[in-house]
């Protein structure tokens, strides 16, 4: 205050009547323009409203036309321009059917128009007053006449800055029709299909249907998403519309998953698609074999592929495996054994030890391992074994030399036949005269005939003869040259 009291001062420093009168004129302006704003009289941010809005046209019981317009949500507003009011200022504006222009106006006997979210105003035609605005539709019976036949379209247009807020058009007394275009992408469809044409105001429904296997990925009314649905009404239909839908194919899963040693592949979670036929390899580790495998938790058996049918649903496979086995079988002839005996399981890859024995007195004369000789061995190990096996043996008499007649020879005489009895000479293999091979005559178990050699010596000399049988076995005697 102090700075517009000084506005008004004179040079004497005195304030004159007139400044002091022109300072309450604007402080009673200042505070009569923020009252205007506080209480909505003044609009310094002017904006578009936004009312949506739902028409109709209606019949009274003795037979003519009107028009309701319903203000669903959004803002508030009014319609006249005087009074005091709260809200958006806006107008009504008609095109009738021959191509003119009308602006409704408020009917006076209900005051000032309001027109908050949840009210219905009703539009007339006055007997006397041209066409009003009410809330009252009690007065359209009453005061009204029908509205001419014909197409109306009608308008919500802002005062602020003429913005159209709405605009629809009326069929008064006549049919007024738009077309809905419907339209499916592959692999499904949109029913009714193509270009519909509808009434104002009915509500069709359509049916999103996806081929088999198929389903729907989006449904789009007027290009704006209504989400995956396979059914869509349309509401009061005022205008052209659209609806379109994608489709894409279902997709499954296969949880495959396998037990110790081996393996199912494709393995883990693989996605498939409907009616795909995907092939499953089943692996044993080298070694192992397939024990069983499961395919929805039933078994299909101990199979190493498997192919799934059409797939309509998610879908498991699973793997048990367990290690091959094998068998050794050992045999022993007469006088010995060979152990483990008999029949013995082995798994896949040991490595086995066999024991091949003589009874006493006897000795090994030879052991054949799946049919070949490996020789007159005590102990066989077998390599990994990766098959089944055979291991047998035969064993013979050790020999002895109980006599050898004569027993000597002088030492100039030539092949001198000599008796060698004893015992465990069948099959012997030869007979040395102090590691000499002589020829010999396996004459009986107990006898070989064979000659003594020339040998020269200076002085009576005695050797071992020595006679050996398969196997390895040896007996040993002497023979002495004399001089």
């Amino acid at each position: 205050m102090g700075r517009l009291s000084q506005l008004f001062r004179n040079d004497s420093g005195i304030s004159s009547p007139v400044g002091v009168l022109m300072m309450v004129i604007l402080v009673i302006a200042l505070a009569a323009i923020i009252g205007s704003i506080v209480f909505g009289h003044v609009n310094l941010f002017p904006k578009s409203a936004y009312i949506p809005v739902e028409t109709q046209v209606k019949n009274t019981t003795s037979g003519f036309s009107y028009i309701s317009v319903f203000h669903r949500n959004g803002d508030a507003a009014y319609l006249n321009l005087s009074g005091k009011n709260e809200g958006m200022p806006v107008y009504f504006q008609f095109t009738t059917p021959s191509g003119g222009t009308v602006r409704p106006l408020p009917d006076p006997s209900d005051g000032p128009e309001t027109w908050s979210p949840g009210d219905t105003l009703f539009v007339y035609v006055n007997k006397t007053n041209g066409v009003w605005v009410t809330k009252n539709e009690t007065r359209v019976a009453q005061d009204g006449l029908s509205l001419p036949q014909g197409e109306w379209k009608f308008d919500v247009v802002s005062k602020i800055d003429d913005v159209l807020i709405y605009t629809t058009k009326l069929g008064v007394g006549v049919l007024i029709q738009y077309t809905i275009t419907a339209s499916a992408g592959t692999n499904g469809n949109v029913t009714p299909a193509g270009v519909t044409t509808v009434n104002y105001g009915s509500t069709p429904t359509y049916a999103i249907t996806p081929n088999s296997g198929y389903h729907v990925v989006n449904v789009l009314v007027n290009g704006t998403s209504v989400g995956v649905v396979t059914s869509y009404s349309f509401p009061s239909v005022t205008a052209d519309k659209t609806i379109s839908a994608t489709f894409a194919v279902n997709t499954y899963t296969i949880t495959a998953s396998a037990g110790a040693n081996g393996a199912v592949t494709p393995a883990g979670v693989s996605p498939v698609n409907y009616g795909a036929t995907p092939t499953y390899a089943i692996t044993p580790n080298p070694g192992y074999h397939v024990v069983n495998v499961l395919v929805n938790g039933t078994s299909v058996g101990a199979v190493t592929s498997y192919n799934f049918p059409s797939v309509t649903a998610d879908k498991t496979i699973s793997a048990t495996f367990a290690i091959n086995t094998y068998t050794i079988t050992a045999s022993a002839g007469a006088n010995g054994a060979v152990t483990p005996a008999g029949v013995t399981p082995v798994n896949y890859g040991a490595t086995p030890t066999y024991a091949i024995t003589p009874n006493p007195g006897y000795h090994v004369v030879n052991v054949l391992v799946n049919g070949t000789s490996v020789g007159a061995v005590t102990s066989y190990n077998f390599p990994s074994v990766t098959a089944d096996k055979t291991i047998s043996a035969t064993f013979a008499l050790n020999p002895t030399i109980t006599n050898i007649n004569p027993n000597s020879r002088p030492w100039y005489q030539f092949d001198r036949t000599v008796i060698i009895t004893g015992t465990g000479f069948i099959g012997a293999t030869s007979v040395t005269f102090d590691g000499t091979n002589v020829a010999y005559t396996v004459d009986s178990a107990g006898q070989i005939t064979t000659t003594a050699p020339f040998r020269f010596i200076l002085f009576a000399t005695t050797v071992n003869v020595v006679i050996t049988t398969p196997g390895g076995g040896t007996a040993t005697g002497t023979y002495t040259y004399t001089w």
